[in-house]
């Protein structure tokens, strides 16, 4: 398993890290020299080992899939934690490739089937469904998004709850619009779009 990872880490590495600073600037009105198309600005990462699921769609333009789970916290007896997490390798000076997280996608849902909207103001109820989209550097958040509300459609449907067997499963619609008090901020999309979305993740401890 290492000596796979070590061959996949060496192949996937320039692609799937995050890149440097400014190479995800989207071009600048009437800029005809150095155009970046949809491809460029989208980074896709690793979607590791899905071992409690996954959630998976279309990240703006590109097929987006991450290794996804849920968790049922005590604090919040009405609603369920979705997590989705990709991956990019980092190879050690002895050669062996271990996986850091490279985004994060959450959820907060109610217990409950049908179809809800979705914020990212504080709070969660149950009417809602709240969402935090972040580029991380491990368990550092180095560019976080929030939902546009001006888009009508973002929605996220809870087709399947078995708390017996705990599993879950849906669909989701997300915009989302940069958090322009980060200092970087102008180096990421400004707004990124999942659709198609779904997922289908295992309730865990």
């Amino acid at each position: 398993i290492a000596f796979t990872l070590m061959i996949a880490g060496y192949f996937l590495w320039p692609a799937c890290q995050h890149p440097d600073a400014n190479t995800l600037v989207e071009p600048a009105p009437g800029d005809t020299v150095s155009t970046l198309n949809c491809e460029d600005t989208i980074e896709i990462n690793l979607a590791g080992a899905m071992k409690h699921g996954y959630l998976k769609g279309i990240k703006t333009c590109r097929n987006w899939e991450a290794s996804g789970y849920a968790q049922n916290p005590s604090n919040t007896p009405n609603h369920l934690f979705i997590s989705g997490r990709t991956y990019f390798p980092y190879i050690l000076t002895n050669g062996d490739t271990i996986l850091f997280y490279a985004e994060g996608l959450d959820f907060a849902i109610p217990k409950k089937i049908g179809k809800f909207p979705l914020i990212t103001t504080p709070g969660i109820n149950s009417d809602t469904v709240k969402c935090w989209y972040s580029y991380l550097d491990e368990d550092i958040s180095i560019a976080d998004w929030f939902v546009d509300l001006s888009f009508l459609d973002n929605e996220l449907e809870i087709t399947e709850l078995d708390l017996i067997n705990q599993r879950v499963k849906g669909r989701f619609n997300i915009h989302l619009t940069i958090d322009t008090s980060r200092p970087d901020y102008k180096d990421y999309p400004s707004k990124l779009y999942f659709y198609e979305g779904e997922f289908d993740v295992e309730i865990v401890e």
